[in-house]
């Protein structure tokens, strides 16, 4: 299973398109992780395959969770985009509100920066940064997840030229 990860997209899909375009991106599912404002229907046809959404700090649809438990083989993932946790100034609460849902995989957004952290041996925490405002001193970012027939994760962070 090939899973796109992206997040504080901030209503341009325009990096989206051109990272499914030049690299010929086919994911079975795709997991944005807030901040879409009001993109959600053209997200959705760009990725051509299922989208799971949560809300940003910046989103105001009501019809879309703040928060969302997806299964994918046998792993459990939590996402949020992360600001209800504090994730600008350490991840200790967004990894145990994992835990406690009972996830082995985080996903959020919200810093802008681009970051997985598989350092916790029971949460592999994934933050894609964003594919409109990186504030990491790089170029827009989304992650590639795919997960095995052995259930084996594996991540992989990419950046779109500008």
């Amino acid at each position: 299973m090939f899973i796109l990860i992206i997040s504080d997209t901030h209503g341009s899909i325009r990096f989206l398109q051109k990272a499914m375009d030049k690299y010929h991106l086919k994911p079975d599912l795709c997991i944005h992780a807030g901040d879409i404002l009001g993109q959600k229907q053209m997200v959705e046809k760009t990725v051509n395959c299922p989208l799971v959404v949560v809300r940003g700090n910046c989103d105001i649809d009501p019809e879309i969770p703040v928060d969302k438990v997806v299964e994918a083989g046998s792993h459990k993932i939590y996402v949020c985009h992360g600001h209800q946790y504090g994730v600008g100034a350490n991840r200790f609460r967004l990894k145990n509100e994992a835990r406690l849902r009972g996830c082995d995989i985080v996903i959020y957004g919200h810093t802008h920066v681009l970051d997985i952290d598989n350092s916790d041996p029971d949460v592999l925490c994934i933050n894609p940064g964003s594919l409109l405002i990186p504030r990491d001193f790089g170029s827009p970012s989304y992650v590639a997840m795919s997960i095995d027939e052995q259930n084996r994760v594996s991540c992989n962070a990419f950046r779109v030229d500008f």
